[in-house]
């Protein structure tokens, strides 16, 4: 099955909540992590028929991971002279790597590799940010939402398609 269309309403989802989460900032710091949070729990819910206690967990955890890794920014900028790609790398990093433990602890196992994956991706899309691309961080948001959010979603369908035929 092509990938784009098998996951058509993920990306959709990822983009809408990139979008909202990048119009949206100013407003409360957090925003992010509830809207991301919110939208791929979604996903979770509808099509991976995950438990609605367990999304709503995995909706705390995102927005956990954003606060964290909002401030690992600061962080490591600060630890290395200011410096912002640093910064936004790590920022990146550490949001998609909680992400996907907190995906592997509720909703289905992801592996070391796939964690790493998640992790990394995260941190090479965070590498946007530092990109002054327009006066806002809204396309940032879209792109690091997109991707992390859809090789979340796409790794969870795998492996929950792995488990039930073990089963």
């Amino acid at each position: 099955m092509n990938y784009l269309k098998k996951y058509r309403s993920l990306i959709l989802l990822t983009i809408i909540s990139g979008f909202l989460s990048g119009l949206l900032i100013d407003s409360w710091n957090y925003f992010p992590g509830i809207v991301f949070g919110i939208a791929l729990g979604r996903w979770f819910f509808v099509t991976q028929k995950t438990y609605l206690m367990k999304v709503l967990l995995w909706v705390g955890t995102s927005t956990l991971a954003y606060y964290i890794a909002f401030y690992t920014f600061f962080f490591v900028g600060e630890l290395f002279d200011s410096n912002i790609i640093s910064g936004f790398f790590s920022a990146g990093l550490v949001g998609g790597m909680l992400l996907a433990i907190s995906t592997k602890l509720l909703i289905v196992k992801l592996n070391q590799k796939q964690i790493f994956i998640v992790a990394l991706l995260g941190g090479m899309a965070g590498l946007i940010f530092a990109v002054e691309i327009a006066s806002s961080f809204l396309p940032h948001f879209i792109l690091w939402q997109m991707v992390v959010g859809t090789t979340l979603g796409s790794m969870v369908d795998r492996n929950k398609q792995n488990n039930e035929k073990i089963i």
